[in-house]
């Protein structure tokens, strides 16, 4: 085969060329300190250097949220120490201002400092962290907690909603406008589902983690809660000796009427407006008619709607803790929009009740015309939840439907009929068998009410119990804030491990041996000055060489 000067030129070039490209990819690799810089370098290194850098970023990511979680606790800590300290002064002044031989100007001063710690209380249920207010639930912009001066007093607001309504009212208060302002349907009190934001950090795959407590779920709901003791002991200071607190149960409905439940063509849907928001809800296409449980399956799928006690019954009643407004639906023939009426449900209500109570022979109650005999010789202990459980179990076996009974916060007895949304409501009958009736707080013939209001008397006694129910709740949340504070700490360690864990694995995987890559850049050099030396043998002299 003849060689010519050309293709030994051509040749030369060529291999010039792949020393370069060698020289240039070992070149990159001392300049970045990576051994696998594209996809080509390494294909299956590249593949796992990905995976590996992923699984780093999100470990990252993991542990900022960590770290952002452990900073929301700390100061929640902070705040419910101080929220501690508080109630342990009011405890302090609460007995003090028990004694008997207080002067009325010592009596006025402990008034006056409890109602500094009053304001306070709320002052630390609006504390914050980097800007964002920490008992808010999910609204962490706006301040949760106010005070709002109503017919019924001093109100305490959280998140724009009453805390409780029917709380602690002096009997000043005219139980006219006491009902009135019970039965308002803006002054809907909140209920526990409602408060019950969780404010959710995802600190591992699929692993959150809810580090936020609510505001009402400190202070406690109700007639014990931190709010209406301390307005009680300001009472008890001013030398009150009674209190009003009032009860309503109250809820909204709106009437779809007649459902037409065919969903064959798929086309069935409900359209709920609450507050500023609105939901649309597509039911499931089938060939079987639709059933109430489906329909309340997928409002149930909502959690706004969810927390706000949304249900469907299967005459078409849609009913809420909330105001809401029906846009539209296609499972009835109504006319749209539809606002939803308050809807309030008959209450009777017994006197507080403590201690234990004993049936004897032929004992019991009637409730609209329906015997209801309790078993003779049974004892009841009524300030424990087992006896009360017990006292309830009992009457439930035969109590009339749609009738319902259970225990108020504040310890009575307490009748309810279904929601109605226009008068005259139903009434609730209770009457005696045996002389029992007065040991469940109850006279005899004694009749429900759209809205109930009891007089109490001021015990300090009944408040240090309040007091130390609110000390306990105070501790417990402290608990369970350390709790996750020492979870958040572990997650924190294994988190750094990880990282650490994963950066070496990616190490060994992209990193470039430095002293391997100087060594194979001097070689390469080597072979590429060669090659250049043995190219200016092969290159033929021109006429231009001969004639320099």
């Amino acid at each position: 085969m003849r060689i010519t000067n050309s293709m030994m030129v051509s040749t030369m070039m060529r291999n010039l060329n792949n020393n370069l490209n060698r020289m240039d990819k070992i070149q990159m690799q001392m300049a970045t300190g990576k051994r696998i810089n594209k996809p080509s370098d390494d294909p299956v290194g590249m593949a796992k250097v990905l995976t590996l850098s992923s699984d780093v970023a999100a470990n990252e990511q993991y542990k900022k949220n960590v770290d952002e979680a452990l900073s929301w606790l700390e100061t929640t800590e902070i705040a419910v120490t101080q929220l501690k300290d508080v109630m342990q002064r009011v405890r302090e002044l609460t007995v003090r201002g028990a004694t008997g031989t207080l002067a009325p100007e010592d009596k006025q001063a402990i008034q006056k400092e409890i109602t500094q710690l009053k304001d306070q209380v709320v002052s630390i249920g609006n504390s914050t962290y980097a800007g964002r207010y920490i008992f808010a639930g999910f609204n962490t912009i706006n301040k949760p907690f106010t005070l709002e001066e109503t017919a019924a007093g001093t109100q305490l607001v959280y998140n724009g909603r009453m805390v409780s309504p029917g709380g602690i009212v002096g009997e000043n208060i005219a139980e006219a406008d006491f009902i009135n302002f019970l039965i308002n349907p803006n002054n809907k009190e909140l209920t526990m589902a409602q408060t019950t934001d969780s404010m959710m950090i995802e600190i591992g795959m699929g692993n959150l983690m809810n580090v936020n407590i609510n505001g009402p779920e400190l202070f406690q709901k109700g007639f014990g809660g931190i709010f209406e003791t301390l307005t009680k002991l300001e009472n008890v200071l001013q030398e009150k000796e009674n209190y009003q607190h009032g009860f309503v149960d109250m809820r909204f409905q709106g009437d779809l009427g007649t459902l037409d439940l065919d969903n064959a063509a798929g086309d069935k849907m409900l359209q709920i407006k609450m507050g500023e928001d609105v939901f649309t809800i597509n039911f499931p296409q089938q060939t079987d008619p639709l059933t109430i449980d489906q329909i309340q399956k997928s409002i149930d799928s909502i959690p706004h709607l969810k927390k706000n006690g949304v249900t469907i019954a299967a005459d078409g009643t849609i009913s809420a803790d909330q105001k809401f407004t029906l846009l539209s639906s296609t499972l009835s023939s109504n006319t749209f929009p539809l606002e939803a009426d308050p809807a309030y449900a008959p209450l009777l209500i017994g006197k507080r009740l403590e201690g234990s109570i004993e049936t004897t022979t032929g004992q019991g109650l009637i409730v609209n015309g329906t015997s209801i005999p309790l078993h003779e010789g049974k004892k009841y202990d009524l300030d424990s939840r087992t006896g009360k459980e017990e006292l309830l179990r009992d009457i439930r076996a035969l109590l009339p439907s749609p009738l319902q009974v259970d225990f108020t916060a504040d310890n009575r007895l307490q009748f309810r009929d279904a929601h109605q949304t226009a008068a005259p409501y139903d009434t609730i009958v209770i009457q005696d068998i045996g002389g029992f009736l007065t040991n469940l707080g109850f006279t005899d013939g004694q009749q429900s009410k759209q809205a109930d209001i009891k007089t109490e008397k001021l015990n300090t006694s009944a408040m240090l119990a309040d007091l130390d129910i609110n000390m306990e709740n105070i501790l417990a949340k402290l608990s369970e804030i350390g709790a996750k504070t020492n979870r958040l700490e572990l997650d924190q360690s294994r988190l750094e491990d990880n990282i650490i864990n994963y950066k070496n694995l990616l190490s060994k995987t992209e990193d470039a041996d430095m002293a391997e890559v100087i060594m194979k850049l001097k070689m390469e050099e080597n072979v590429y000055r060669a090659s250049l030396s043995s190219g200016a043998r092969i290159i033929q002299p021109s006429l231009i060489d001969f004639l320099r």
